[in-house]
């Protein structure tokens, strides 16, 4: 008898890690076709929409609540730092909200952001890179902001983890950096990451999916491929509640486990 549930065991085991990578759709399909960006907020997600809505989703039942009234239709970005979150229009006017109530107010001077196309935020530190090559990070409780350097005109994406910062090059070049001080260490060479289509930073680990559709994990600066290529309709990689979450450009939202 104890043969027979130690068997059991390690194959139970065994389907569990297989399990790792596997995505299911959850809620109904096609129901976040219109989002513009999307981030997590103590482990829900918030998107912001074509008609300039801001919606919370659940990631366990899926109801979707819109925030507040749809006055960010020049929405482009939206994060979440500081238990709060933080929108970014067209313009490049950043306006910090309310994820309860909408109640919104804008942040520096207008237009401050409007050359940025990569950023990620650590420690309610928001870095950005724009298309000058210039990498700036913002303090957001004190609304400060700094140069860190202007040679970033290579990067074209941007991770964190709880510490960390990764800047991805089109080169498929990944670097590592501190955000305590700055220093960088390459850790992947050229081409490694090329064709990333979105990634993100989770728990201490950054995932990418690239355009062929494969889910990889970065481990020790080498790449550990997780699940089927499934993914290559992935617009945004998202992580909570232990899991990863995308939404394709159907618009309909996945579940991937960890």
């Amino acid at each position: 008898m104890k043969r027979i549930v130690t068997i059991m065991l390690v194959l139970a085991t065994t389907f569990a890690k297989a399990q790792s990578g596997a995505a299911t759709n959850i809620g109904p399909e096609g129901a976040w076709s219109n989002v513009v960006s999307a981030t997590i907020l103590n482990d829900k997600m918030y998107t912001g929409e074509k008609n300039g809505a801001i919606y919370e989703t659940d990631l366990v039942s899926t109801l979707r609540t819109p925030i507040g009234k749809n006055a960010f239709d020049k929405g482009k970005f939206i994060f979440a730092a500081n238990n709060m979150l933080y929108v970014i229009n067209y313009e490049g006017t950043m306006f910090k909200v309310n994820a309860t109530t909408g109640a919104s107010e804008q942040l520096g001077i207008k237009g401050t952001w409007s050359q940025m196309y990569a950023y990620a935020v650590c420690k309610d530190q928001f870095y950005a890179v724009n298309s000058m090559g210039a990498l700036t990070v913002t303090d957001l409780k004190t609304n400060t902001t700094r140069e860190m350097g202007s040679t970033y005109v290579n990067v074209s994406n941007m991770f964190a983890t709880a510490d960390k910062i990764y800047l991805l090059e089109q080169s498929g070049k990944l670097h590592e950096m501190s955000s305590v001080n700055g220093a960088q260490k390459m850790i992947s060479p050229n081409n490694m990451w090329s064709g990333i289509l979105c990634g993100t930073g989770y728990k201490g680990g950054v995932y990418m999916i690239d355009k062929i559709g494969n889910l990889y994990a970065l481990a020790t600066g080498s790449k550990s491929k997780m699940g089927k290529a499934e993914f290559s309709l992935a617009r945004f990689l998202l992580g909570a509640n232990d899991n990863l979450y995308f939404i394709e450009s159907t618009g309909s939202l996945y579940e991937i486990k960890l």
